[in-house]
């Protein structure tokens, strides 16, 4: 494996790269997304816009994980605390996976992707962040 690119935010809320794995580049990130709607918003723009860029973007294997701290639906994604509905965020987060073709493999049919996924950004991350 080789990681060509490699971005960290500057407000620590997401790390993504770039990484050739068996000859195929994928674009990995793990995301913190800010609570706030109006900085939520932001957030999945700015991101949106970073995946679009010449140097990181257009590839057609992008993997996402993370706390995206807003639940894209209630009945599924959470548990607790008040149900607030986050309009704006969720049409953000919609209009990303939208764009770049992506799916919530949290979803019960595909959970165990979900954690093999999970499992490798965590590997990628820390052998990442020993290169930094």
């Amino acid at each position: 494996m080789t990681i060509p690119l490699s971005e960290i935010s500057s407000d620590g809320r997401f790390i993504a790269l770039k990484a050739a794995i068996n000859s195929e580049i994928n674009t990995i990130a793990n995301i913190y997304g800010p609570n706030k709607d109006t900085e939520a918003v932001k957030f999945y723009r700015n991101l949106s816009k970073l995946l679009r860029n010449d140097e990181f973007g257009n590839e057609e294997n992008i993997i996402f994980g993370g706390d995206f701290n807003c639940p894209l639906d209630i009945t599924l994604d959470k548990k607790g605390g008040l149900p607030i509905p986050r309009k704006y965020v969720i049409n953000s987060m919609d209009e990303l996976q939208n764009e770049f073709d992506l799916h919530d493999t949290k979803k019960p049919n595909i959970a165990k992707l979900y954690l093999g996924a999970l499992f490798i950004l965590c590997i990628l991350t820390t052998r990442l962040l020993a290169h930094i």
